[in-house]
């Protein structure tokens, strides 16, 4: 078994994360500028190209409660949710869902894999300069997953930092980056594609997060 702590923020860290800690629905330029009317080189914005086929593609990377399929195989989650009530107003029915890992969500939207993402992901400068987010839509905060009683006492970035804990992080997420900001060296951070991953590691190896 395992606890769960959130990380201990102090007004500073709030201060500096506030804007690096909401999420939106991503989308590709083209699907912007249909909203504005815009078309692309081929005339046709991308859309146009949707409503008459009754569904965009979405990404998706399979992580509950943000964006998942059902055990029916339906796309569904917090950031599809979201997603589908806006396109069926653009006059887009339905989400094509298409699954793949987390840190492969940003390429395959730049590779034209799928149309936008519906995921729980944080809006940072960096992906700023790569992808156009929509407005935020939730606020959300971190979490350590540590073994039962916390015999390492990690309570937040630092401890980490402090301890030779090893840490896993979801690859493509911005928890990676902020640990090895934070001092934790590379050798001590473990990637995984996905949530699931991270808890069945965790679990047989005693990662702490």
């Amino acid at each position: 078994m395992y606890d769960i702590l959130r990380e201990q923020i102090n007004r500073r860290t709030f201060i500096e994360r506030t804007t690096l800690t909401v999420a939106g629905i991503v989308m590709t330029p083209a699907v912007l500028a249909g909203c504005g009317g815009s078309t692309s080189t081929s005339g046709e914005s991308l859309l146009d190209q949707a409503r008459k086929a009754g569904y965009i593609r979405v990404g998706f990377a399979n992580e509950a409660p943000y964006g998942y399929a059902d055990s029916s195989g339906k796309l569904t989650g917090e950031a599809p949710i979201v997603a589908g009530a806006i396109m069926k107003k653009l006059g887009v029915p339905s989400l094509q869902g298409v699954l793949t890992e987390f840190g492969a969500l940003i390429p395959g939207l730049t590779a034209n894999r799928f149309d936008i993402i519906a995921a729980g992901m944080f809006i940072t400068p960096q992906r700023c300069n790569a992808i156009l987010f929509s407005n935020p839509d939730y606020l959300a905060t971190e979490a350590l997953a540590v073994k039962a009683g916390n015999p390492h006492n990690l309570t937040d970035y630092q401890s980490l930092a402090n301890s030779q804990a090893v840490v896993g992080a979801e690859s493509g997420a911005v928890e990676g980056p902020w640990l090895a900001q934070s001092g934790v060296s590379s050798s001590r951070i473990q990637h995984f594609p996905d949530g699931p991953t991270g808890i069945s590691r965790r679990e047989a190896t005693g990662t702490s997060k």
